[in-house]
Formats: structure tokens, sequence, C-alpha cells
């Protein structure tokens, strides 16, 4: 019975003192040091790298296209910025108003089901 309760601790239960011994953690090796090391140097390098041409690599078509793009969206900008919003909701009401109602349900009556 001696060998059972060895391990219990005996007396009042304080919280606020030193818990239980612990075991310590192993430190990490110096080969994962050494790996992480390398790791960031070789992001270091990457970073000191000037960043490429975004266009490098495309065709002239792609390049063109890129830039009709970019000037499409500046565009954009440019009219919606100018525009107050009761103005862009006027010019959206107008549109809807010009489009055709063919989706709208017909009326549904029972008496040429038959």
């Amino acid at each position: 019975m001696d060998s059972a309760y060895s391990n219990v601790l005996g007396g009042k239960l304080n919280l606020k003192g030193k818990g239980l011994k612990s075991k310590k953690k192993k430190g990490k090796k110096k080969r994962q040091k050494d790996f992480l090391i390398e790791k960031s140097e070789v992001q270091r390098q990457e970073e000191k790298r000037e960043p490429q041409d975004e266009t490098f690599g495309m065709t002239k078509a792609q390049k063109e296209q890129l830039e009709r793009a970019k000037a499409l969206d500046k565009q954009k900008a440019e009219n919606v910025a100018g525009k107050s919003y009761r103005a862009r909701i006027e010019e959206l009401n107008e549109a809807l108003a010009m489009i055709p109602e063919h989706n709208d349900i017909p009326r549904v009556s029972a008496a040429g089901n038959g």
C-alpha cells in the first residue's frame, strides 16, 4: 500500500504556490536552427530582387489588352466619382424603363386550359 501512495502530495491544496515539477522541454536541434536561418536568408534575397515588369512574358496583344482594361477601369472610376448617388439612381431607372418587359408573367386563366 505504501508504494501506491508514494506519489501523492499531502497537506492542503495551495493554488498560488509552486506547482508540481514538470519536465523541461527539449530545445530545437542545431540542424533545425540552421535550416531556419537558410530559409530566412533565401527570403531576404527574394525581397532584394527587383520586381519584374508585369508585362514580362506577355505577347503584344496581351499587353494591348491589359492597357485597354486599365484605361477602361480608369474611365469607369472617373464616371462614378463625377456623379452623385441620385444621378446614378436616375440613370439606372431610365435604363430599366427602356428594357422590354418580356419576363413578366402573363395573365393566367382557367378558360384556356381545356
